[in-house]
């Protein structure tokens, strides 16, 4: 039985791979085959899951418009059609194309710095989660396992049908959230038939250790084009912050991880589109990408604009030619247009969820030294300092001022640095305006240095083996280049990428309360529970709104705040007095309205989290009668006779 498990387990994590795979590469490479337009390899293989999260959520878009299910005959007949756009298009073409924004980079040394840094990363996540991932952890991991399901399950991202307090035709969570990551992984669940946990664990990895380091080659590229041997130390240095892409994972952080991997390639796409001659195709590429990012994760697109903003007021100032900043807003205006347009069948949703947004701050002013301290040292809300990737992000921004460039960077860094020192530390109104695409949370800006210290300590490393590569004769160059890229691997990689690993693997074990027992109880549970019934689950304190995503049981509870104040009240009374099922008239009537034949309850909480129910009262409740215990997990059966009084 044990090896059926785990061949069933194995099997999963294959299929959730391949799915997530074909869910993220297919549309995107079909596209950018069907466009004359010239990209390189690494190029591509960045844009790729951009576009396809950004075709995806279109689809998603057109079918909650229209009422055409969501889901995977939706992305089959995507694919057809992008198919049959690429076979015309390349007749029409007769293979014409636009210029490439970048000459391609051969040679050994870049290559196999690229490859080195997304196998390094793939690793650390891969042996992190390595016999302890049973499902991503903590609170944001059920929510997104949840709203994964919901897509699956209704076929549409409209909130009212995905973004749900608990069963069908109870109160909203939220006007809006973006669903955009959802609507891939919701295929890619469809599509491979493994676990919706596994789903969101590929995910991860593929937009942390893939997308993100590709995106900052590509990046790199636009930033120093004559130092390519930067952009491959970019990508190495990549996955040896803690800070991110890491750290997020600790609170279920996955939409974060992904719309922040989306960055680096939407900052390198939007300086082609305003730097190079008008191409219609690399406008409509860089609207797509855009828009996906967005509708992954929200708080990305104004560190982009300003991002894009000052990298072109340099560029400006360098060439004494302002004329060519009108030219280069007036292209990203009409990228901005296109954005609008992609987005404007969810613009009243949109604003809506802007303005929960806006109400939202739940934290406490503190210590700006303490924050400044923990920054310098990339140590926030991570248990280590690290204290060799500072020092060569210092370097390398010393080393890019004294050559007269990127002091945009510099600045950006700066920026992100004093809003997160501002927002830890005063809760005024400068604060809260500059803080607000980040819900005022230091923690989460200082998650983007996570952008500022590959690029630079790219280039610190970078010059430092050009300047000892060029004062030994041309014999010894290959020689001093390989040496020091051992140094650097065994000085930086191996401490850092442990330290990694060690991190990945206590979030999936500390906030993962989730383990085989749990499983079986769903498994239990979904063989018992029919159409209309609900579970009765203690809040997502123990895991257990993932009942919905493993086995389709409707929780009790199921995203975290409600709107609806009568079912939230009727919910808590509930939950509460449940153990005075047989004497107790309106929990009997609550039990009979929402259908709650099984109460469940898992002893294993998240950190920091208590339940509210009380397992002695359950066990002692006579009109509960338990018929599952396992491992910590209890399910209990309203007994018929006590329902109703």
């Amino acid at each position: 039985m044990t090896g059926c498990v785990c061949s069933a387990a194995v099997g999963s994590v294959v299929g959730a791979v391949l799915g997530m795979l074909v869910v993220a590469f297919a549309p995107g490479l079909l596209l950018l085959r069907a466009l004359p337009l010239r990209f390189s390899a690494v190029d591509r293989l960045a844009l790729a899951p951009a576009l396809s999260v950004g075709l995806l959520f279109v689809v998603a878009e057109i079918g909650s418009v229209t009422g055409i299910p969501f889901g995977p005959a939706a992305f089959l007949v995507l694919v057809a059609l992008l198919v049959v756009v690429w076979i015309v298009a390349s007749r029409r073409r007769g293979g014409r194309t636009d210029h490439a924004p970048v000459p391609p980079v051969r040679g050994p040394l870049v290559t196999g710095l690229v490859l080195l840094g997304v196998a390094l990363g793939v690793l650390v996540w891969a042996l992190g989660m390595r016999g302890v991932a049973v499902v991503p952890p903590n609170y944001d991991a059920g929510n997104h396992g949840f709203m994964t399901a919901r897509v699956s399950e209704t076929g549409t991202i409209a909130p009212d049908e995905v973004l749900l307090a608990g069963p069908e035709g109870t109160g909203l969570v939220a006007d809006y959230y973006p669903l955009g990551l959802h609507a891939s992984t919701a295929v890619a669940y469809r599509l491979s038939g493994a676990e919706v946990a596994d789903v969101l664990n590929a995910a991860t990895v593929l937009f942390a250790a893939v997308v993100f380091p590709l995106g900052l080659f590509a990046l790199m590229r636009r930033l120093v084009p004559d130092d390519p041997l930067a952009g491959g130390f970019a990508v190495f240095l990549a996955p040896l912050l803690g800070m991110f892409p890491y750290k997020p994972i600790g609170w279920g952080g996955i939409a974060l991880i992904a719309g922040m991997a989306l960055v680096p390639v939407t900052v390198a796409l939007l300086l082609d589109v305003a730097m190079m001659p008008w191409a219609r195709a690399r406008a409509g590429v860089a609207a797509l990408v855009t828009f996906a990012g967005f509708m992954v994760h929200n708080s990305q697109l104004p560190l982009v604009l300003v991002l894009v903003g000052l990298v072109l007021l340099e560029r400006a100032w360098r060439s004494r030619d302002p004329s060519s900043l009108l030219v280069a807003l007036r292209h990203l205006a009409l990228v901005g247009v296109g954005v609008l347009v992609l987005a404007s069948p969810i613009l009243p949703d949109l604003l809506g969820g802007a303005s929960e947004r806006i109400d939202y701050d739940d934290r406490e002013p503190k210590s700006l030294e303490f924050f400044l301290g923990s920054i310098v040292g990339l140590g926030v809300a991570v248990p280590w300092r690290q204290g060799v990737l500072s020092a060569l992000t210092v370097a390398g921004a010393g080393v890019a001022l004294w050559q007269r460039r990127l002091w945009s960077w510099a600045s950006a860094l700066v920026l992100v640095v004093w809003i997160g020192g501002l927002s830890h530390s005063s809760d005024g109104w400068l604060s809260q305006v500059l803080g607000f695409p980040w819900y005022r949370q230091s923690e989460r800006v200082a998650y983007n240095v996570a952008l500022f210290v590959p690029v630079f300590g790219g280039i610190a490393l970078s010059t430092g083996f050009r300047w000892i590569a060029g004062v030994r004769s041309a014999a010894w160059r290959t020689p001093a280049f390989v040496a020091a890229g051992v140094a650097v691997v065994l000085v930086l990689a191996w401490p850092a990428a442990r330290h990694n690993r060690e991190l990945v693997e206590i979030h999936y074990e500390a906030y993962g309360p989730l383990r085989d027992a749990d499983l079986a109880a769903f498994e239990y549970l979904a063989g018992r529970v029919g159409p209309g019934d609900t579970v009765l689950n203690d809040g997502n304190v123990d895991g257990s709104l993932w009942m919905y995503a493993f086995e389709g049981v409707v929780p009790m509870y199921g995203l975290g705040a409600t709107s609806d104040v009568s079912f939230a009240a009727d919910r808590s009374y509930l939950r509460e007095h449940v153990t005075e099922v047989g004497s107790d008239p309106r929990v009997a009537e609550l039990v009979e309205g929402y259908g709650v034949r099984y109460v469940y309850f898992g002893e294993r909480t998240y950190p920091g989290s208590d339940h509210v129910m009380d397992l002695g009262a359950l066990e002692r409740a006579p009109g509960l009668r338990p018929v599952f215990e396992e491992d910590g997990v209890h399910v209990f059966e309203v007994e018929p006779g006590h329902a109703v009084e």
